[in-house]
């Protein structure tokens, strides 16, 4: 049996001889099978990865911590899980496939659009972590449940000690490399094989995805980061039991400014009106959104130890 470093380096020369013989054994043939095997078996670990997340951590929490909490630690993550099984179970099947001109694009420009629920879960993210890092300080059973499903990850996973936190964003280190996994796999196929134009086509999706969770974490800063900023404010305050809750206020639509007013010398003259940064303790800050105009003052406590 033939070792992948024996191969051509150029993929069209061994593809030339391989259309002839359309039907072939199981062992792998060329570096087209190498790369559609890595795939597969990258893509089945992931998926098993969000299993393990899913089921040791996951379910367990949601019997012990308020379901909102649940989503905000874990988002969308099932539908994730969902739409990889799906996935999955596609390329394991034209993988079985014996034939050398099999079209692996297709399940990657079939699922393109249910990819692009990622840039729900990219917008949790850092939020995320705030959340799980205060369940755990403050839930001696929720810091438990995560202790032990940490022991079962290493266990299954010991060249990955990761942390919780750190286990919530394999899901977006994933999607962001579907675009070089199916660059290798066209340079692995060679421009002549009849799955090339198709490859392309799953490439220009892979990257018009990425591009939109990349236009999405850009939108973080200026429409989502600062509503959950407000929220932990709310939470800090004395208004959090008479605020309404922050899902009911609508989306963003402006945070560009913060003011503060001068003092009027008298009444022909008008208050003087400045900018000033968002973070800036003086002032007053303005959101605007479409059910609510929310106007607010930031003030610096002393807190003794």
């Amino acid at each position: 049996m033939r070792t992948e470093d024996e191969f051509s380096d150029d993929p069209e020369d061994v593809l030339e001889n391989s259309f002839d013989d359309e039907i072939y054994s199981d062992q792998l043939v060329t570096k087209r099978d190498y790369s559609i095997k890595e795939i597969v078996d990258t893509e089945k670990r992931y998926f098993n990865q969000l299993s393990a997340i899913i089921d040791q951590f996951l379910k367990p929490l949601n019997k012990v911590i308020d379901k909102s909490k649940i989503k905000s630690i874990f988002a969308n993550i099932q539908d994730i899980h969902a739409v990889h099984e799906n996935l999955l179970y596609e390329l394991e099947n034209i993988s079985s496939q014996r034939f050398e001109t099999r079209t692996f694009s297709k399940p990657f420009i079939y699922k393109r659009d249910a990819l692009f629920i990622y840039a729900e879960y990219l917008v949790n993210t850092d939020h995320a972590k705030v959340i799980l890092e205060e369940i755990i300080q403050n839930n001696r059973l929720a810091g438990a449940i995560v202790s032990q499903g940490l022991d079962f990850w290493k266990s299954q996973y010991p060249d990955m000690p990761l942390e919780l936190k750190e286990l919530l964003l394999l899901p977006m280190q994933r999607v962001l490399r579907y675009p070089l996994i199916i660059e290798n796999l066209i340079k692995c196929s060679g421009k002549n094989h009849p799955d090339h134009n198709q490859l392309l086509a799953a490439l220009d999706g892979m990257r018009d995805l990425n591009m939109h969770i990349n236009q999405t974490k850009a939108d973080m800063e200026d429409t989502i980061k600062p509503l959950q900023k407000l929220e932990k404010l709310i939470g800090n305050s004395k208004m959090k039991n008479i605020f309404p809750p922050i899902d009911s206020l609508g989306k963003l639509i402006c945070y560009s400014k913060a003011y503060k007013w001068g003092t009027a010398v008298n009444v022909n003259t008008v208050s003087r009106q400045e900018s000033c940064d968002r973070d800036a303790i003086d002032g007053i800050h303005v959101m605007v959104l479409t059910n609510f105009l929310i106007a607010f003052k930031l003030q610096l406590v002393n807190r003794k130890n």
